[in-house]
Order: C-alpha cells, then sequence, then structure tokens
C-alpha cells in the first residue's frame, strides 16, 4: 500500500510539473482515504481570443475499498463565464480521463462543468459544484461508464486562498460479472481542502 502511495503522490506532482507554470488555480483537498490536487488556466493565455475558456487538469487517489484503490487522471477543457445572477460564474465543455482501480483500467471523455457563487452580502462565502458524466459510448477499458459530482462550501481567508470543505462520489462501474465484486462507487464521502489563485 505504501510503495502505491508514494507512486500517486509521484504522480500528483508530475503532473504539476507538465502544467504551465502560469496556472491561475492549484488546490488539494484530502480525507482519510483519499487525496485530490487539481490546477487551472485560462486558454487566453496560450490562444489569443479565447479569454472566456478554461484549461485544466487533475489526479485522484483513493484507498476506501482494500484491493481496490483507485487512481484517476483527467484534462478538462472548458467555456466559462457569467451566469448573469451577481457573484455567480460556470463552465460547460469537456473531459478526458483514465482510471485504473487494481485489475480495471479504462478511460474515454466526458461533458459536463461546474458552477460557483459567491453570496453579494457575504463575498468572502460561497458555494461551488460540479457534475461529469461519460456514457458507455464514450467510455472505453473495463469500465461501463464514469459519473462524478461534487458540492463544496468555500471560504475566502486572503485574496489568493480559499478553504474549502464538501462532498464528492465518483462511479467507475466495471463491465461484465466483476462489477458484483468491487464497490460501484470506489470513491465518496467528505473531504476538506485549500485552493490558492496566482
Amino acid at each position: 500500500m505504501l510503495r502505491s502511495r508514494l507512486l500517486s503522490i509521484a504522480a500528483a506532482f508530475g503532473l504539476f510539473a507538465a502544467l504551465p507554470t502560469q496556472a491561475s488555480d492549484a488546490g488539494l483537498d484530502f480525507n482519510g482515504h483519499s487525496f485530490n490536487v487539481f490546477a487551472d488556466t485560462a486558454l487566453g493565455r496560450f490562444v489569443p481570443n479565447a479569454a472566456n475558456a478554461e484549461v485544466g487538469a487533475g489526479f485522484l487517489f483513493d484507498s476506501q475499498n482494500d484491493g481496490d484503490h483507485l487512481k484517476f487522471l483527467h484534462a478538462d477543457l472548458l467555456a466559462t463565464g457569467s451566469l448573469g445572477v451577481p457573484g455567480a460564474t460556470g463552465g460547460i465543455g469537456l473531459r478526458g480521463f483514465y482510471g485504473n482501480r487494481e485489475h480495471f483500467s479504462g478511460g474515454g471523455a466526458a461533458i459536463g462543468g461546474r458552477m460557483a457563487y459567491y453570496f453579494p452580502q457575504y463575498n468572502r462565502l460561497g458555494l461551488s459544484g460540479y457534475l461529469w458524466y461519460s456514457p458507455n459510448v464514450l467510455t472505453g477499458g473495463n469500465f461501463q461508464h464514469y459519473f462524478e459530482y461534487g458540492l463544496d462550501i468555500n471560504y475566502q481567508v486572503l485574496q489568493q486562498a480559499t478553504v474549502y470543505a464538501g462532498y464528492r462520489r465518483l462511479t467507475l462501474p466495471v463491465e461484465g460479472p466483476e462489477a458484483n465484486i468491487r464497490a460501484r462507487a470506489p470513491n465518496q464521502g467528505l473531504h476538506a481542502g485549500i485552493r490558492i489563485s496566482f
């Protein structure tokens, strides 16, 4: 188990090394059996006239289920902007992903997005959520489909630092009779984390 965790942490640091140095946000959240690292940046830093788009990547490791540790890597491309309500922003787009559940692996393309809302009267306090889905036709390898959602409450401690806590559920059910052997939700539960803006 220790070797698997060390390899996962090394993969996470490799992910950050591969991201642009001018990433606009980077974060880490965790609980007793998992950690999640991510970063994103405005696509306009690289592509002219792409101010309302964003690219990002992340890595999640989970050891909740014995013998069924999850390693999950993803890259996102989102169109972003205001939702027309003061304090509300959002993004919708595509996600490429790869997951490994010990003896099972696969990847695919998902559609989804996220939204965030900061209360005007409490401009440091906000809510954020996301949802991603990949049906069977867009999911390859040993997996039937991919579905993930999460909801966080955020508090901006400093101008460039936000702490948050919330709930996440990620499912990657496997194809065939093995689907009854392992839990259908390899990552789920409460977490706490911090996000830094650059």
